[in-house]
């Protein structure tokens, strides 16, 4: 029988979210795969979604990353409970599996769900805090969320850029090339 057949995986795939939830509930070690990780990355039910995020907490699969970063989309739900988790599997990666996890970050800072980009910020700048660096951050163009439309991811995007200020010096100003002189005058004040 292959994954593909495996009942596991067709409950998890099924209609029914109660189904779902239940079959993710009493997942075992040995039935965690990089297929149900990819599926639950999709699930769209938040009690379902925060069961199988609870199952990989419990479990903590080597294989976890890079499976889990479509997940990360989640950070800005309004479920307390479940945005931790997520954060708590994120920290999990960060520390013992990849420092990449924290690059996987950036292709959510270009979404167009303004709360879900100042909550990427808001975890890039808390990383950057903890860990005194972002390791590199290189190809990433800062400037975009420095005149971004919504005035909370500009209002992040500037704490931010000054976190990073504080370990990159003048070398911070390569990533805000193209920004508007009043914003590149206010942030040089704020350096």
């Amino acid at each position: 029988m292959t994954e593909a057949d495996s009942p596991t995986l067709k409950n998890i795939k099924s209609t029914d979210w109660k189904i779902r939830l239940q079959t993710y509930q009493s997942l075992q070690p040995h039935e965690i795969s990089p297929e149900i990780i990819k599926t639950l990355t999709k699930e769209t039910t938040v009690p379902v979604l925060e069961a199988g995020v609870s199952i990989l907490l419990i479990y903590k699969p080597s294989y976890l990353y890079p499976h889990i970063v479509p997940l990360f989309c989640n950070l800005c739900t309004s479920k307390v409970s479940l945005k931790s988790k997520i954060l708590e599997i994120f920290f999990y990666i960060l520390n013992n599996l990849s420092k990449e996890v924290l690059f996987d970050l950036f292709i959510f800072l270009e979404n167009k769900n303004p709360k879900l980009v100042c909550s990427v910020i808001v975890l890039i700048k808390d990383v950057t805090k903890q860990y005194g660096v972002i390791y590199n951050v290189e190809g990433v163009n800062l400037s975009n969320l420095l005149q971004h439309s919504d005035s909370s991811v500009r209002k992040e995007a500037m704490v931010l850029i000054i976190e990073i200020y504080k370990t990159y010096k003048e070398r911070v100003l390569i990533y805000i090339k193209g920004v508007k002189p009043i914003i590149l005058k206010n942030l040089e004040e704020e350096f």
